[in-house]
């Protein structure tokens, strides 16, 4: 039922894109391969695609009944060390979305991967469907690590420290 449900939600969103391209002009999602465009250009394309309430609603029930098989559930609800992470109520944070009308599909994708980014579980996560995730962002900043042996002494030697610029 999963691949079922995965398969629904990728063809929503292929359907609502074709109709944001359509009502844009036909060029809020057109993209040439290997050209480089600005973060306010995709995000313009992300935030073309209408908020569907039918089938934000479809998506918060699949991934309630999912969550019923989480192991940790009740644990996520009442983190005895809030220290490693705050308690989120799953069920109920995916309930009270039900009631809430996103500005686009993509302000909804965005709102479920927060509520998962919570748990601070690498094993738990809500993946917005592919065509969010199909662009590479680039920043144009180098790190750069240098090794520093003068331990202050004077004496050119001795210490070890490792510098991040």
């Amino acid at each position: 039922w999963l691949e079922k449900m995965l398969l629904l939600t990728a063809a929503t969103f292929v359907a609502a894109a074709a109709a944001a391209a359509v009502r844009g002009g036909g060029d809020a999602c057109t993209f040439d391969k290997d050209v480089l465009y600005t973060h306010e250009r995709v995000l313009a394309c992300f935030n073309a695609v209408p908020f569907n309430a039918t089938a934000s609603r479809s998506t918060l029930r699949n991934l309630a009944k999912a969550m019923q098989t989480f192991t940790f559930l009740d644990t996520a609800t009442r983190i005895a060390e809030p220290r490693f992470a705050p308690s989120i109520d799953l069920l109920a944070t995916l309930d009270a979305m039900q009631h809430v009308s996103f500005g686009s599909d993509f302000q909804f994708q965005q709102a479920l991967r927060r509520v998962y980014l919570q748990l601070h579980d690498a094993h738990t996560n809500y993946y917005a469907p592919l065509c969010y995730r199909t662009f590479d962002f680039h920043v144009p900043l180098n790190l750069v690590q240098y090794y520093d042996d003068d331990d202050g002494d004077g004496g050119g030697g001795g210490g070890a420290a490792s510098h991040a610029l």
